[in-house]
């Protein structure tokens, strides 16, 4: 590790349940179980062991609310993983284990870990083969979970052991390559030069200069199974196609005869279409002059029953004053102050 940031705080909280990271796939919580010149180790609830490297935590929180527990019990069952001084110890003591290398994201990988070099390691896994990671980029180790076999990882190993990453990429020249497994920092190509600060990776008729230093992990990719599983994919869809085909031909022709059929009965459908239109217009014109008809009467009865407290009124008024004003004048001053039409009524003489 080239530069660590000072981390002595940490001392104070061994014991104590800390977060490890805000969040993201690293973040964890846990009782901190010791600090070390690189890395802390973590218990969690869960009953795993995690080592973080110090160079990448970029934060830590400690919930007041919960209480810190003794560690008395977890430190002798520990004792042997404590007494490590750096992350290479601890992965030396994980040698031949299975090993989960990051807690998520794409460069997370589970296998089993073959070799220690001065700044990289070996891991032999399902998804990528052998995979090789430089030391400075990993984010934390733990112990796999019981789920995982060693005889999952069983596979004839093409590890050989070398010092250094650079020997590593040496080896793989002129060979396919995967850079980093995932995020948009992932190459795929032809690795057709190695130098000390920098390698060449050729994909078509793009050529990549990527820096060692942020090479993350990278592995050997085997064209020849790609290409067994994309002919057998061809395979597969021409059994599709060919299906697909002999479906729409027995389609068609029942079709074709479902059609010869309906012919003779169309002409019998026209007809029943036509007359239930006909039928269809005939109740539409009786329902419009049944509402019209109504409505005239309700307008009518509306008018009469307006008139007939004026009506009232002007009886009240003869019985009182013996007025000889006639019935008829007073309808027609009633008709004429509602703006209806002028009522021309002979007056008795």
């Amino acid at each position: 590790m080239e530069h660590i940031q000072d981390m002595s705080f940490l001392d104070s909280m061994v014991g104590k349940t800390l977060r490890i990271y805000k969040g993201g796939p690293e973040a964890k919580d846990g009782r901190l179980l010791s600090v070390a010149d690189d890395y802390l180790m973590l218990d969690t609830p869960e009953g795993d062991i995690l080592y973080y490297s110090l160079e990448h935590i970029k934060s830590i929180c400690r919930d007041l609310g919960k209480p810190s527990m003794p560690l008395k019990n977890r430190r002798e069952i520990f004792e042997e993983y404590l007494e490590n001084s750096d992350l290479k110890e601890v992965l030396h003591s994980f040698k031949y284990g299975i090993i989960q290398v990051d807690r998520g994201g794409p460069e997370s990988r589970i296998g089993k870990l073959m070799g220690i070099g001065d700044d990289f390691i070996a891991l032999q896994t399902k998804e990528d083969g052998m995979l090789y990671y430089q030391i400075r980029h990993i984010k934390s180790i733990s112990e796999a979970s019981g789920e995982c076999k060693k005889g999952d990882f069983e596979e004839k190993s093409s590890y050989e052991p070398v010092k250094n990453f650079h020997s590593v990429l040496k080896e793989m020249l002129h060979c396919w390559v995967m850079v980093n497994r995932g995020g948009p920092e992932s190459v795929e190509g032809v690795l057709t030069e190695v130098d000390d600060d920098y390698i060449t990776v050729v994909h078509n008729k793009e050529v990549y200069r990527i820096l060692a230093f942020h090479i993350r992990n990278i592995s050997e990719v085997d064209k020849s199974k790609e290409n067994d599983g994309e002919n057998k994919n061809e395979g597969g869809n021409e059994n599709k196609q060919n299906k697909n085909k002999n479906k729409n031909k027995s389609k068609n022709k029942n079709k074709n005869k479902n059609e010869n059929k309906n012919k003779s009965g169309k002409s019998k459908k026209r007809k029943s279409v036509r007359q239930w239109y006909q039928r269809r217009s005939r109740k539409f014109k009786r329902v419009y002059f049944r509402k019209t008809v109504t409505r005239y009467r309700e307008k009518m009865t509306a008018r009469f029953q307006a008139a007939v407290p004026y009506r009232k009124a002007a009886q009240g008024r003869r019985r009182r004053k013996g007025a000889s004003r006639p019935i008829v004048e007073i309808i027609k001053a009633v008709y004429n102050s509602r703006g209806m039409k002028e009522v021309k009524v002979k007056q008795r003489a």
